[in-house]
C-alpha cells in the first residue's frame, strides 16, 4: 500500500490542523510555505505541527521553507521562459549537464539528441560515476521547447566527456499550445511533492475527502471543512 508524506500544519497559532503533502524534511515549529489549490492567495505560510503517514494524497502541497521563498518566488506560475524553468529547476537542487548526439544513435536519433544543448536531472538519479540511471527525470532544454524523460533501471544514460549522452526520445511539453516551460515547472513540482495520482471516480463527499485526503474532514480555507 503507497504511503504519503504529510505534514499536519496551522496557519495561526491556534488555528485548526490541516494535511498538506510535504516531501521536505519538515520539523515540528517549522515555517513552511503551502500551495493552496484554488484560493485567491494560493502561496500561504503555515507552522508545521507534525508529520505523518496518509494512505491517500492531500490537495494541497509544502512547496518551499518559509526562509526559501523569495528565491521559489511564485513558483511554476512565474515560469515563461527556459531562463525561468532553469532557475527554478537550480532551486530545486537539480543538476545541469551540457548533452552530446547519441553516436550510437542512428538517423534522427542522433539529431535529436544535438538540438537538447542542456538537460537537468532530478536530485534523486545515481551514478557509478559514468551511467546514471533512476528512479528519476530529466527535463531537457534547447532551442524549440522542453521535453522530460524518465530514468529507471531500463533506460539509463552516461556520461562521454562530461556530457549527458541519451540513446532514447523525450516527450514534449507544450503540444497542446501552452507555455511548454511553465507546464515543466508544473510537472516537476508535482513529482517534488506528490508522485502521481488519479483520484476515483465520482463525486460524494465520501469519495472527495478519500482522493484528497486520508478520508476525514478536509479543511478549505477561512474555517471552510468537508
Amino acid at each position: 500500500m503507497s504511503k504519503f508524506s504529510v505534514a499536519m500544519i496551522r496557519f495561526s497559532a491556534n488555528g485548526r490542523l490541516y494535511p498538506v503533502n510535504c516531501a521536505f524534511d519538515a520539523k515540528p515549529g517549522q515555517r513552511v510555505i503551502v500551495r493552496m489549490a484554488g484560493q485567491a492567495h494560493a502561496l500561504q505560510r503555515a507552522e508545521v505541527v507534525e508529520t505523518r503517514d496518509f494512505r491517500k494524497p492531500c490537495r494541497n502541497s509544502v512547496v518551499c521553507y518559509a526562509e526559501d521563498a523569495e528565491a521559489y518566488g511564485k513558483g511554476p506560475p512565474g515560469v515563461e521562459t527556459a531562463a525561468d524553468l532553469e532557475r527554478y529547476l537550480t532551486f530545486q537542487n537539480w543538476t545541469r549537464y551540457s548533452t552530446a548526439p547519441d553516436e550510437r544513435g542512428i538517423g534522427p536519433k542522433s539529431r535529436l539528441h544535438e538540438q537538447w544543448p542542456a538537460a537537468y536531472i532530478s536530485p534523486t538519479f545515481s551514478s557509478n560515476p559514468d551511467r546514471l540511471w533512476g528512479p528519476s527525470l530529466i527535463v531537457a532544454l534547447g532551442p524549440s521547447g522542453v521535453s522530460r524523460r524518465y530514468l529507471n533501471d531500463e533506460t539509463c544514460a552516461h556520461l562521454l566527456d562530461g556530457k549527458l549522452v541519451v540513446d532514447f526520445y523525450f516527450w514534449e511539453f507544450g503540444k497542446d499550445g501552452g507555455n511548454p516551460f511553465r507546464e515543466a515547472a508544473e510537472f516537476v513540482e508535482r513529482k517534488i511533492v506528490i508522485e502521481d495520482y488519479d483520484p476515483p471516480a465520482g463525486n460524494s463527499l465520501r469519495e472527495i475527502r478519500r482522493a484528497i485526503s486520508d478520508g476525514g474532514p478536509v479543511y478549505l480555507s477561512d474555517d471552510v471543512w468537508i
